[in-house]
């Protein structure tokens, strides 16, 4: 079985990018000092040796036992809330979407985890925005893209991703983290502004309804909410997903009947003769 390689600073490729989307930093393939960085407090917090190592160890402790992603074996999800419900079909799905989008189909399972309550129900509806779906669109976003919330709610998980592809189209060379790709969702105007920037504050003439509805990020009650309060909630889930078994992606494996008549021993003129009968 394939097993991920040992990668350190001076790496380079696509194992680096896997292990960059595990950071939730820029996966550019480069290993550099930050990657170094990150790296070891991701140790750290998972109680291995920081030595900045991307060796067996700490592979097994991002992954578990899923090998690296073949062709033959098809990919892994990480086990985020609610993942675990979620059909195969579905979520080829995602991971399809997540590379039409450019990021990580871990970042995308986040998001949807995070935005459906862990649900990833594609008619999830927010009881205090009236917000529909896997990304909660609203529905001045909806129109936008040429549809309505009541049609949003009644499209199966695969149909409703195409439109979550439509939304993320804009930002695509903006989503780089985690963070980023949160934030394009929940509040796009953030993405670059400073972790202390206040994002919404009670009664505020302008932020105060987006606070109310929000609340949950301002678990001390401070009255306000910080773009790092968004990142560190979403953040939170990712991380704390990480310490359990990714789901694996099957390929999709389709037998045409021919194939299975041949198999079984009948011919190519027989099987032919039996289509024209």
């Amino acid at each position: 079985m394939a097993t991920w390689p040992t990668i350190q600073e001076g790496s380079s490729g696509d194992a680096v990018k896997a292990w960059q989307g595990v950071l939730g930093i820029a996966r550019d393939g480069i290993f550099g000092p930050l990657t170094t960085d990150a790296t070891k407090a991701w140790q750290s917090t998972h109680n291995i040796d920081p030595d900045g190592v991307v060796g067996p160890v700490t592979w097994a402790k991002a992954f578990g036992n899923v090998p690296p992603v073949t062709e033959a074996h098809g990919s892994s999800v990480i086990a985020v809330p609610g993942i675990e419900n979620v059909s195969a079909s579905n979520l080829r799905a995602l991971k399809s979407a997540a590379e039409a989008i450019g990021i990580p189909v871990d970042f995308l399972a986040t998001v949807v985890s995070f935005e459906t309550a862990r649900t990833f129900d594609p008619a999830k509806r927010n009881p205090y925005s009236g917000a529909v779906g896997l990304i909660q669109f609203t529905s001045p976003t909806a129109n936008r893209l040429g549809t309505t919330l009541s049609a949003l709610s009644s499209m199966t998980f695969s149909q409703q991703l195409e439109y979550v592809k439509a939304y993320f189209a804009p930002y695509r060379a903006r989503l780089s983290t985690l963070a980023d790709t949160y934030l394009a969702v929940f509040y796009p105007s953030a993405i670059g502004r400073a972790d202390d920037a206040v994002i919404a504050q009670e009664g505020d003439p302008q932020t105060g309804q987006v606070y109310t509805q929000n609340a949950g990020f301002d678990p001390d009650h401070k009255g306000y909410f910080t773009k790092a309060d968004i990142v560190g909630a979403i953040s939170g889930l990712y991380h704390s997903a990480l310490s359990k078994p990714r789901i694996a992606i099957p390929i999709e494996t389709t037998i045409g009947i021919a194939a299975v008549l041949i198999a079984m021993g009948i011919g190519y003129e027989m099987y032919t003769l039996w289509r024209m009968s």
